[in-house]
């Protein structure tokens, strides 16, 4: 398998995998990459020419657990993943995640870079393909019915085998580093190298996909929806920053986003909102990705 091209092995409510190539065709040939929103890592996943730094990071630590956890382990992580959907099992795994994930854990993945759990990596990379929507890990998934409407979602969709998918996830990685908090600590002058003289072909590339600010994000994601306005004034104050390419994500409406940013218009395929209710079908047309100024002018 092509390693530079493996894919996410979980679905991920509001992943842009449908417009890489655009994402890509704008953020061009980089040498440093950051993705301070994470998810499933579909977009780093995509990229056709691995850099030379990768920074990624994501508050949720079940993300940045699982992708840890592969990394280093991806046989002990197949173990507990590579198993059937059954619904009893998934509402019993989903509470002992929920047990679990103390602030004790989430303390030891802070402060030990070498911390990660085979077994909290497996289940919940397991549940997110076996969930529908954002169920998983939410109360209202404690007694619903797994994913029936297609034939499976992520690691539960595969013909082939789930250790050959983690191992090359393992070999893609390998020098991609994961971080776990705030956002604006892998966005800083010693991250982007804006402070290192980085040489005349060298560039940065930033990857944006905060939570929207739209009413009922904050049912989606576990974060603070306003956090939206606040990335978005550090991409404009950054944007012209000539070692940049910035691409952030969002919803159509009045950011303040310059005239000299690029602006790409397109509507998700709806994905799990097609289960839900009108706002989240409407949502799915005002879709947008703005291209700051030094990025490839071919959108």
């Amino acid at each position: 398998m092509n390693t530079s091209l493996v894919k996410s092995p979980y679905p991920y409510f509001g992943g842009k995998s449908r417009v890489a190539k655009v994402i890509w065709a704008g953020l061009g040939d980089i040498n440093n990459y950051i993705e301070p929103f994470a998810g499933s890592l579909a977009i780093l996943l995509s990229n056709p020419k691995i850099p030379k730094l990768e920074t990624v990071n994501d508050i949720d630590c079940f993300i940045c657990n699982f992708w840890r956890a592969v990394s280093n382990d991806p046989e002990g992580v197949a173990e507990f993943a590579d198993y059937p959907v059954i619904e009893s099992d998934l509402h019993a795994r989903q509470r002992w995640l929920l047990s679990v994930v103390t602030d004790e854990f989430k303390n030891k993945f802070d402060t030990d870079p070498h911390y990660y759990d085979l077994k909290v990596a497996g289940y919940w990379v397991w549940g997110m393909g076996a969930s529908i929507g954002n169920n998983w890990l939410n109360t209202k998934g404690l007694n619903s019915a797994p994913l029936l409407s297609s034939g499976g979602g992520g690691i539960h969709g595969l013909k082939s085998n789930i250790l050959d998918w983690f191992k090359d996830l393992q070999q893609r990685t390998r020098r991609t580093r994961v971080c776990c908090g705030d956002w604006k600590r892998i966005v800083t002058p010693a991250v982007t190298y804006m402070n290192k003289g980085l040489g005349p072909q060298d560039m940065t590339g930033i990857f944006l996909d905060p939570p929207y600010v739209h009413k009922g994000r904050d049912k989606v994601y576990n974060s603070d929806t306003n956090i939206f306005n606040e990335v978005c004034q550090w991409a404009i104050a950054n944007g012209d920053n000539p070692k940049m390419r910035i691409v952030l994500c969002g919803y159509d409406g009045e950011h303040g986003i310059p005239d000299t940013w690029q602006v790409y218009s397109w509507q998700a395929n709806g994905g799990f909102a097609n289960l839900g209710n009108d706002r989240g079908k409407s949502n799915r047309s005002e879709e947008r990705i703005w291209f700051s100024p030094n990025c490839i002018n071919n959108i």
